[in-house]
């Protein structure tokens, strides 16, 4: 899990983010930093975060940026909203995972934030 800055920084892969949404609608990487920034500054979100699928391997270089296939966003608002901040990434889904991470544990993922009062996590994902 890291920042928007960590994964887009330097980043010129446009299949990094969402890969399989390429050829579906997914705007280019450029615009959706944009998007993902505005995002991140409503005064309601207090983080944004994207998972890589599989993190940097310092001793490895394969040349390929990681890869990412969802975003988390903590806000107090709920699901239906930050669908509509994302539509124009047209994520597949859009889910409310509430006070945790995931919908299958309670553990909070490295380099997540501690959610403040009354945020809760919200998932974009694409297959």
């Amino acid at each position: 899990m890291v920042g928007l800055e960590d994964f887009f920084d330097g980043n010129g892969d446009e299949s990094s983010l969402a890969p399989n949404a390429l050829d579906t609608g997914r705007p280019p990487l450029l615009r959706c930093l944009r998007i993902l920034r505005d995002v991140r500054a409503r005064r309601d979100v207090q983080d944004l975060l994207v998972a890589m699928r599989h993190p940097p391997d310092p001793g490895r270089e394969t040349g390929r940026w990681p890869r990412s296939d969802k975003v988390f966003v903590v806000t107090m608002r709920v699901a239906a909203a930050v669908e509509a901040w994302t539509q124009a990434l047209v994520p597949d889904e859009v889910t409310g995972l509430g006070a945790s991470w995931s919908l299958d544990s309670i553990a909070t993922p490295r380099g997540a934030p501690l959610l403040q009062a009354g945020m809760g996590v919200h998932r974009l994902w694409w297959d």
